[in-house]
């Protein structure tokens, strides 16, 4: 009798513990109790299958870029990295105008400006195997610009920080990155290179968005007013502790 009652104690203990793990796995990008997001690092490489980004001047008004990508690691307080995989990003822009000063090229300066796609609703999404864990829209424009040699075999440009607001995800994530009420304000910077065809016979005729072209980005998405990560006890959380407890309270009754 002995003996199988140990071996009960054994099973819940088992049992609870598997519970505890599951749950303490389940927190998005990984993120444990009082972290603080200072950064994720983001990219869109052509290199990699499935991903990059496209330029296309049939979409919006005159011309939209398109961007699948993932996010590769997520940086809190310490500084601590959390590699990320399984983290998928997408957004849309459409090009709301352009700037190009070819006078000394090769060398040449533009700029370019984006705002969120009107034909696509979020326009900015975040995916953890296969679920939506944030989304929402661009609320400021996305600069596109600086100067570079356009015969460069291998130029990279920067883009200007635009700016994101979430609409909905994950709530506790949600909360992390400053969304309290609901929503929460992000920084996405970027940097393009790796164009195709090259930069330097897009630029050729003063305008470089009046052809499609593909480019692959690499960048950061900084939180405005993050907080600490609280996660939510879940349910797998709450029967693995109510297992422990019936397992203390009969430890209790038997010492009676």
């Amino acid at each position: 009798m002995g003996a199988i009652r140990i071996l009960s104690r054994t099973l819940v203990l088992c049992v609870a513990a598997v519970f505890l793990t599951a749950s303490a796995q389940a927190t998005p990008l990984g993120l444990s109790n009082g972290d603080t997001i200072n950064s994720m690092s983001w990219d869109s490489m052509h290199s990699v299958a499935g991903d990059g980004a496209e330029f296309d001047v049939s979409l919006g008004a005159i011309g939209g870029l398109f961007a699948d990508g993932r996010i590769t690691s997520v940086t809190v307080q310490g500084p601590t990295t959390i590699t990320q995989s399984n983290v998928d990003l997408r957004f849309d822009l459409d090009l709301l105008n352009q700037s190009l000063n070819t006078g000394n090229f090769p060398t040449v300066f533009g700029n370019g400006y984006f705002g969120g796609a009107a034909a696509v609703t979020p326009d900015f999404l975040v995916k953890e195997n296969g679920l939506n864990i944030i989304w929402g829209d661009f609320t400021s424009s996305v600069r596109v610009g600086g100067e570079i040699n356009a015969l460069d075999t291998s130029p990279q440009t920067l883009a200007g920080v635009g700016r994101v607001t979430l609409l909905g995800g994950d709530a506790q994530l949600l909360n992390a990155l400053g969304g309290a009420g609901g929503q929460a304000n992000l920084l996405l910077s970027a940097f393009l290179s790796n164009f195709a065809p090259p930069l330097g016979g897009l630029a050729l005729d003063g305008n470089i968005y009046n052809s499609n072209f593909t480019v692959s980005l690499s960048g950061t998405l900084v939180p405005l007013n993050p907080s600490p990560f609280v996660p939510e006890p879940g349910t797998a959380l709450l029967l693995g502790a109510g297992l422990l407890g019936l397992l203390a309270a009969g430890r209790r009754h038997r010492k009676r």
